[in-house]
């Protein structure tokens, strides 16, 4: 089964996924985790390759092979246009691994607005009372998608789901 799992920062997706695997072991992707090793860690001819379209692209300055962090931080956060944008790089890269694994674990904030919904089985929403309506990312952007958008969204394109809150995570 294709699950995911979202929710704001510091709602448990992480956790909820491990304890998932545990159930079912199923593979957990993490498209920080995914971003991370594509821009920072992992120094392959692919992922310095994309680096450097991304740099082209989005004017990031690239030294070293590494992107400038500050500068794409401040890309990123400055419209969610821009956080549209660059998440759609990474969209092929996504898509390809879950539709080739039959059973998976996708997490991530941006599930939702960023058209992942049609490559998954269920989503589960974790809702965090403390953060659900005051999150900020970096303290910068204000998360645009309150928890009843986002039931809107999923039962919109008919996906099965089911909100969780922190409690229910134990």
């Amino acid at each position: 089964m294709k699950i995911g799992i979202t929710g704001n920062l510091g709602s448990g997706k992480s956790t909820f996924a491990k304890q998932l695997f545990l159930q079912n072991q199923h593979m957990i992707l993490e498209m920080d985790d995914v971003r991370r090793d594509i821009l920072w860690n992992i120094h392959s001819n692919e992922n310095i390759l994309f680096r450097k379209k991304i740099s082209e692209d989005l004017n990031i300055s690239l030294r070293d092979e590494i992107l400038d962090r500050q500068e794409l931080e401040h890309y990123i956060f400055s419209s969610s246009q821009n956080r549209a944008q660059f998440n759609s790089y990474f969209y092929p890269i996504i898509s390809d691994i879950i539709q080739t694994h039959d059973d998976i674990i996708f997490c991530w904030t941006y599930l939702l607005e960023e058209n992942y919904l049609r490559l998954l089985e269920h989503v589960f929403i974790l809702k965090n009372r403390k953060l659900e309506f005051n999150d900020f990312i970096s303290n910068r952007q204000k998360i645009e998608t309150t928890l009843e958008n986002k039931i809107k969204i999923l039962e919109n394109n008919i996906i099965p789901f089911t909100v969780l809150e922190n409690k229910d995570l134990s």
